[in-house]
């Protein structure tokens, strides 16, 4: 899934679309300064999704 604004676009991944690396979260993310560089790095995952949610449920 694609999302984003007028300045970042982000790409969300489950396990299946993210087979390598592993791992479900976001990559890439892009700012709209820096177009041509992601500002994760291209072989991990960005955000992952069990952080984020394990800071919610505490």
């Amino acid at each position: 899934m694609l999302l984003g604004n007028n300045h970042f676009e982000v790409m969300l991944l489950d396990n299946a679309a993210n087979a390598y690396p592993q791992g479900n979260g976001s990559n890439p993310l892009y700012h709209a300064g820096f177009s041509d560089n992601n500002l994760f790095l291209n072989h991990a995952t960005g955000f992952n999704f069990e952080h984020i949610f394990q800071r919610i449920i505490q």
